[in-house]
């Protein structure tokens, strides 16, 4: 169990390692290997660096 400051744990941020494919425009790139039902193409300030 862990705490959260949002009103349901479904809504916190959630992060998990993907390869970037490609990088498409300066500011979105394509990932690999995320499920069908996510678009493949994000904004880079919807993604952090894996440590």
């Amino acid at each position: 169990n862990y705490r959260t400051n949002r009103p349901k744990r479904s809504l916190d941020l959630r992060y998990a390692k993907y390869t970037v494919e490609a990088v498409l425009l300066p500011v979105s790139v394509r990932l690999l290997e995320i499920p069908s039902s996510i678009y493949l193409v994000f904004y880079i300030d919807l993604l952090r660096l894996a440590s």
